[in-house]
């Protein structure tokens, strides 16, 4: 979780001189400290009078403003899920429970987490007037760099009314959090080992909720049938028992295992790469007719199900945008976790960091419970065993920085690295 960024001396004195000082303000300041030095280097010159009248502007503005704290009621609304390399864009309702007209209010997001840039931290929303008792709705954006789960701490009301020298701060807290998925490139297709496995009691079985199968048509009640089968409608109109028919349902089945073994967290661009390639492979499959296994392979294993309607797109992003590499898996665990699964998964689809004994032993598992598998690895060095080359689609090695197409991969040609949803 990204925490709030601890305010040092240098930056609370920067904040000083560049948020609470308006840019006459600074000018100001600037003069007072210079009619302060040379009045200070020259006594035959009465620069002190000069000195005196504004460092006298500076007190009366100063004061003003603290005596004008406003008294507002200021709302972050639905905060959404953004996408790293996006601006995100929410609303900020702001209320004035005062008796008086408030002027020149600047809203903006105060103390945020600290891997969001501080050049885009005070861009604020403007309001030149909110009357007594009036509410207004304004529109703040918020650029997001990278992906994480971040929490919006403390919003910032200034005003610089009425001197315009110094802008008077009234801070609020609400703690909203909020997603940044990792930026992806959307897929035309990707290409996935054809086969279907049977799922016992259909769908809804799969996804631990309950028994299900595709009704076909009725006949008539032999014994032994279920008598829950029974349909009474038909029975009424025959006056004579009738059956149900149901189909069990067969479907493809996929298991989308991401890598996130990575030692060198100084240079995370080969696992943020893993991760916004397996958001553009769940991008494609989430639209087509599968079940959707993902599993995120590390220390500890975490395994979410998705696809054909069991869940959104969004869900799986969510995943992607909390996880961090580890320094090592548990191969053990995952194979656990994996393999009492195969007898009802169609394929495979693997995002390695690199291609050693353990991972190619755990293919070769799957390999012998009838999985077809695919393996794509995201190194621009050479992997530490040498990758099959056959078949042609089993295995593919893919540059960290700029994944090729080809190879089954395609992707969109227009501009698209995932929306804010």
């Amino acid at each position: 979780m990204n925490t709030t960024t601890p305010v040092s001396p240098l930056r609370w004195l920067y904040n000083l001189f560049t948020k609470r000082l308006t840019p006459v303000g600074r000018a100001y300041f600037v003069l007072l400290l210079g009619f302060g030095l040379g009045g200070a280097s020259n006594f035959s010159i009465p620069l002190y009078i000069p000195w005196m009248f504004f460092a006298l502007m500076m007190v009366v503005s100063t004061l003003s403003s603290i005596k004008r704290r406003k008294q507002l009621h200021v709302q972050r609304l639905h905060v959404p899920n953004g996408t790293a390399g996006k601006t995100l864009s929410y609303d900020i309702k702001i209320t004035n429970q005062t008796n008086r007209t408030q002027y020149q209010l600047d809203i903006m997001e105060w103390r945020l987490p600290f891997t969001l840039p501080n050049r885009r931290e005070w861009t604020p929303s403007q309001l030149s007037q909110l009357n007594a008792g009036e509410s207004q709705t304004l529109r703040q954006t918020l650029y997001c760099p990278k992906r994480g789960a971040y929490h919006l701490s403390e919003i910032g009301v200034l005003s610089a009314f009425p001197l315009g020298l110094w802008n008077g701060l009234a801070r609020y807290k609400q703690q909203t959090p909020f997603l940044v998925y990792p930026a992806f490139r959307k897929l035309t297709s990707f290409e996935v080992p054809t086969g279907r496995q049977h799922q016992p009691g259909g769908i809804l079985l799969s996804s631990d909720v309950g028994d299900s199968s595709e009704f076909m048509h009725t006949r008539d009640y032999k014994e032994g049938d279920n008598p829950r089968h029974i349909h009474w409608a038909s029975w009424a109109r025959q006056n004579k028992p009738v059956i149900k028919v149901y189909q069990e349902e067969y479907f493809v089945r996929l298991a989308l295992l991401l890598d996130s073994e990575w030692d060198q967290p100084t240079e995370p661009q080969a696992f943020e790469s893993a991760l916004s390639l397996a958001a553009s492979i769940a991008d494609v499959l989430s639209h087509q007719d599968y079940i959707i296994d993902v599993f995120a392979a590390g220390e500890d294993i975490h395994h979410f199900q998705a696809g054909r309607s069991l869940a959104h797109l969004e869900h799986i992003l969510e995943i992607l945008a909390c996880l961090n590499p580890s320094a090592t898996i548990n191969w053990a665990t995952l194979s656990a976790e994996l393999l009492p699964k195969s007898t009802q998964l169609t394929a495979v689809i693997a995002l390695f960091l690199d291609w050693d004994t353990p991972r190619r032993q755990l293919i070769q598992q799957l390999h012998k419970h009838d999985v077809a598998t695919r393996v794509l690895v995201l190194r621009d060095e050479e992997t530490t065993l040498p990758l099959p080359t056959h078949p042609p689609l089993q295995y593919m090695k893919l540059p960290v920085h700029t994944p090729q197409e080809g190879c089954g991969l395609s992707f969109v040609k227009s501009r698209s690295t995932g929306e804010t949803r």
